[in-house]
């Protein structure tokens, strides 16, 4: 991984732990971001990258966060 890449990642880790660090956990958001980064390591246009990163990161720890917070089922009554 280039210095650049590093930067890029480090950056969207910067961003993405402002918005969702009282949900998420820093590491998990290194992790995540770090994961989807690494799967355009084939994309010969590198430009988006980072943009789609962010993105695709950011929507996967919010929906792993919000299926791991489910709401504890409550008894309607039938009155």
């Amino acid at each position: 991984m280039s210095l650049d890449d590093q930067d890029q990642i480090e950056h969207l880790v910067i961003e993405l732990t402002r918005e969702l660090g009282e949900q998420v956990g820093p590491e998990t958001i290194r992790d995540e971001v770090t994961r989807v980064y690494n799967s355009f390591n084939a994309a010969k246009i590198r430009q988006y990258v980072p943009v789609l990163t962010g993105r695709i990161a950011r929507e996967q720890l919010i929906r792993s966060r919000a299926r791991s917070v489910r709401p504890v089922p409550t008894r309607t009554s039938a009155w």
